[in-house]
C-alpha cells in the first residue's frame, strides 16, 4: 500500500468537495430537524420525556459490558503541603488496568465532595503540567480528585514495545478502527474507564458520593461529555474545549479522533448538547476558548439549547464560559470551573486559583517507573480486540451466498438500485494522441456527483458507447487515471474506469491540513468522512459499493443483449469490487490485482495496520470476513 498518496494536480479534483458538502448537508439537516424538536418543548413533561428519548438513544450508543470487580489497590501516598496523593490502580474490565491519582484535601473534616478529572490528549497524561495544575487546583478548594489515565498516555501506554509511527491521536484511530470491526466504539471502551473511576471513588469513606462532579480538556472534555451522558451520580459537570456543535465541526472540515465520533449519534438526530441532557437536570458549565479549533459559537448555541431544557426541569444552573486563549485548560477556564464546582458542591463562592506547588510528575506513577509492562497479567487494548476476534470467528456459522448477500447490504446500508444514476457528460480530456478519458458524472447521491465515470476511447464522444458487448470496468487502487496510464481498450472492448467518492477525481480537495495529504493519514481526510459514515450508520465502503453499482448499473441499461462485464479492480478498489460481485449479477467477471486487503480478522494481529477506515464496515467481524464473501463469488473470478 503506498505510503505517500497526493491528490492528482495535473487533472484537478473538480469533484473533490462533494462528499465533504454531502455531509454538510446532512448536518444542516439534522441540525434544522433537532432544533423544531426542541421549539416545541415547552414545558416540564414534554422536557421530561425529550431527555427521556434522548437517554434511551445513548444508551444504545454506549451498550456498556456487565461490572466486574475492579480489584482496587493504592500503591503509594504522598503527603504535600495542604493535601495527600494516593496512587491506585483498578481495573475497569477483566485484565485492562487503569491508572489513576486521587487527590485529598489534608486536613479534612468529614467527607469532601468529588471531582472525576479525566485528562485530554497529553503524552503523559495524569501527569501533564496541566492536568496537575487543575487537580492541585481543585484539591485546594476542598474537593477530593481522581485523576484517571486514559488508555495510550500517562501509564497506559499501548504501544511502547512496538512503538507506531502514527502518533497519540493516530493510536487511538488505529485502536479504533480495529475494536470497530468487532462492533465495539473505543469511546465507550474509554468512557466506560470514567464510570469504573466513579465507582471507585463511592467505595471511598471520604468521599461524599451526593456531591461529585466530572471536568476534563479536549479528549478529557470529551469523556466528561460522554460519562455525563452515561452515568445520572455527577451532579456536575464541566466539559472544557471540546462541546462546539457537529454541525460546525463538519462545516469547518474539522476531522475528531474516533472517540469522539459516536456511532449512530447523527442516525439518531443527536447532537453535542443532547450527551448534556441525557440525565438532566444537573448544574452544567460549558467551558470553550476563543481561539479555539473547536468553534466557541457552538459553544453558546449549545448552552442555550440545553439550558431551555435543563431550566424547565429544575432550578439546576447552565452557563459557558469562553476563554481568551486558544485550545486548553488554561486558568481562566479552570478558575471558571472552581467558581463553578465550589459554588454548587461547597456552596460559597471560591473561584480564584491560589499559588501552589506541583508534585512532580514520577511522584504521579502507580507503576514500577510507570511502565504497564511491569504489571505482570495486565493486557493491552490489542490484545483484548484480538480475542474477541478470535471470540467472534468462533461464532460465526457458514452463510450461503443469498445469506451473506442480505447480511452484506444490511452491514453496509445499501440496497441495490434499480435504474441507473443520473449522469451529467463533463469534458473530455487527452490522454495521449490518439486516446481521450472521456468522462460522466453520477449522481449517486440525489442531485450531487459522487463518482466520476470514464469511457477510455481513441475519439471524443458525447454518449455512451451502446454497441460493444466486451466491456470492462477498471476500479483503481487510488486514481484510476495515474494508474491507467496510457492504457487503452483492447480489441472490441469498451473500457470504462470508476474513480469512487473520496478517489481519484473526487478525492477531497479539503479537510486536514494542506501540508499532509497522505491518503493513509490516519487524522486526515479519508478518515474523517469515514468516521462521518459510522455516525450516520452508513458506512464509507458502503457507499463506494454503491457508486459501483450505480456504475455497474448505468453500463448495463446502456449495453446490448449478452453483454458480458468484467470488474477489474486494483489494491484498495478490490475490497468494494468483491462486495459489489457478491451483490451485482450484471458483474459476469472478476479480476483481483494485488489487493490491499484478504481478511479482515488478520488485521488485527497488525498493531502498524494503516488500512483505511473507509474500507472498513463496522461489527463485519460479527457476520463473515472477506474470505467468506470471496468464496461466494469464486465462479467469477479470472
Amino acid at each position: 500500500m503506498a505510503e505517500e498518496v497526493k491528490i492528482n494536480t495535473e487533472m484537478g479534483t473538480p469533484f473533490g468537495n462533494s462528499v465533504n458538502e454531502y455531509y454538510v448537508a446532512l448536518a444542516k439537516k439534522n441540525f434544522a430537524q433537532r432544533a423544531g424538536r426542541l421549539a416545541s418543548v415547552k414545558t416540564k413533561e414534554q422536557a421530561e420525556e425529550y431527555v427521556k428519548n434522548v437517554r434511551e438513544k445513548i444508551e444504545k450508543i454506549f451498550a456498556f459490558p456487565a461490572r466486574t470487580p475492579l480489584d482496587a489497590k493504592v500503591t503509594s501516598k504522598k503527603v504535600f503541603d495542604g493535601y495527600s496523593m494516593e496512587n491506585v490502580l483498578y481495573y475497569s474490565r477483566p485484565s485492562y488496568p487503569v491508572t489513576a491519582n486521587l487527590y485529598l484535601p489534608e486536613p479534612r473534616q468529614g467527607k469532601v465532595p468529588g471531582v472525576l478529572f479525566l485528562c485530554g490528549h497529553a503524552n503523559d497524561g495524569k501527569g501533564s503540567t496541566v492536568y496537575r495544575s487543575c487537580c492541585v487546583g481543585l484539591v485546594k478548594k476542598g474537593f477530593a480528585v481522581l485523576a484517571v489515565d486514559p488508555v495510550e498516555q500517562g501509564e497506559r501506554l499501548q504501544y511502547r514495545d512496538t512503538p507506531t509511527p502514527f502518533g497519540l491521536c493516530g493510536n487511538h484511530n488505529l485502536m479504533g478502527k480495529h475494536l470497530s470491526l468487532c462492533g465495539e466504539w473505543f469511546g465507550s471502551w474509554r468512557a466506560w474507564d470514567g464510570v469504573r473511576g466513579l465507582d471507585y471513588m463511592e467505595t471511598r469513606s471520604e468521599i461524599d458520593s451526593s456531591r461529585l462532579a466530572v471536568t476534563g480538556n479536549s479528549g478529557g472534555g470529551t469523556l466528561t461529555t460522554w460519562v455525563a451522558a452515561a452515568d445520572p451520580r455527577p451532579a456536575a459537570v464541566a466539559p472544557s474545549c471540546y462541546v462546539t456543535s457537529w454541525k460546525h465541526n463538519i462545516e469547518n472540515e474539522l476531522p475528531a479522533d474516533i472517540e469522539q465520533m459516536p456511532p449512530h449519534a447523527l442516525e439518531y438526530g443527536l447532537e453535542m448538547g443532547d450527551f448534556l441532557l441525557a440525565q438532566a437536570p444537573r448544574h452544567i458549565l460549558i467551558l470553550g476558548q476563543e481561539k479555539d479549533f473547536f468553534d466557541p459559537r457552538g459553544v453558546v448555541e449549545t448552552c442555550e439549547e440545553v439550558k431551555k431544557i435543563n431550566s424547565l426541569l429544575s432550578d439546576r444552573e447552565t452557563d459557558f464560559f469562553i476563554g481568551p486563549d486558544e485550545h486548553g485548560y488554561n486558568k481562566a477556564n479552570r478558575e471558571a470551573m472552581y467558581g463553578f464546582f465550589t459554588k454548587h458542591l461547597l456552596g460559597k463562592e471560591d473561584r480564584a486559583e491560589a499559588p501552589f506547588t506541583l508534585p512532580p510528575p514520577e511522584a504521579t506513577f502507580v507503576l514500577k517507573d510507570g511502565d504497564l509492562r511491569n504489571l505482570p497479567g495486565s493486557k493491552y487494548l490489542r490484545t483484548i480486540t484480538r480475542e474477541i476476534g478470535n471470540e467472534l470467528a468462533a461464532k460465526r456459522k457458514e452463510k450461503t451466498p443469498e445469506e451473506l448477500k442480505k447480511a452484506l447490504l444490511d452491514l453496509l446500508k445499501i440496497q441495490i438500485p434499480q435504474k441507473a444514476p443520473y449522469y451529467r457528460k463533463l469534458r473530455e480530456r487527452g490522454i495521449r494522441e490518439g486516446l481521450f478519458r472521456n468522462r460522466f458524472g453520477l449522481e449517486t447521491e440525489k442531485d450531487s456527483v459522487m463518482c466520476v465515470l470514464a469511457s477510455y476511447a481513441n475519439k471524443i464522444v458525447y454518449n455512451l458507447d451502446r454497441t460493444k458487448k466486451n466491456i470492462t470496468l477498471f476500479i483503481p487502487h487510488l486514481d484510476s487515471t495515474k494508474e491507467l496510464g496510457g492504457r487503452g481498450p483492447q480489441e472490441g472492448e469498451l473500457l470504462y474506469a470508476l474513480d469512487m467518492r473520496g478517489i481519484g477525481e473526487a478525492m477531497p480537495s479539503g479537510t486536514g491540513l494542506p501540508w499532509n495529504r497522505n491518503f493513509f493519514s490516519p487524522y486526515q481526510a479519508d478518515y474523517h468522512y469515514a468516521a462521518l459514515g459510522m455516525m450516520w450508520n452508513a458506512p464509507e465502503l458502503g457507499k463506494r459499493v454503491l457508486d459501483i453499482l450505480g456504475a455497474v448499473q448505468l453500463i448495463a441499461e446502456n449495453s446490448p443483449e449478452g453483454m458480458t462485464l468484467t470488474v477489474e479492480a486494483h489494491g484498495l478498489g478490490c475490497v468494494p469490487a468483491l462486495m459489489a460481485a457478491l451483490l451485482s449479477d450484471r458483474i459476469g467477471k472478476l479480476k483481483l490485482v494485488e489487493p490491499a486487503a484478504t481478511s479482515y480478522e488478520e488485521m488485527l494481529d497488525d498493531p502498524f495496520s494503516k488500512f483505511p477506515l473507509s474500507f472498513m464496515v463496522p461489527g463485519i467481524l460479527k457476520e463473515m470476513d472477506l474470505p467468506d464473501i470471496r468464496r461466494a463469488v469464486e465462479h467469477k473470478l479470472i
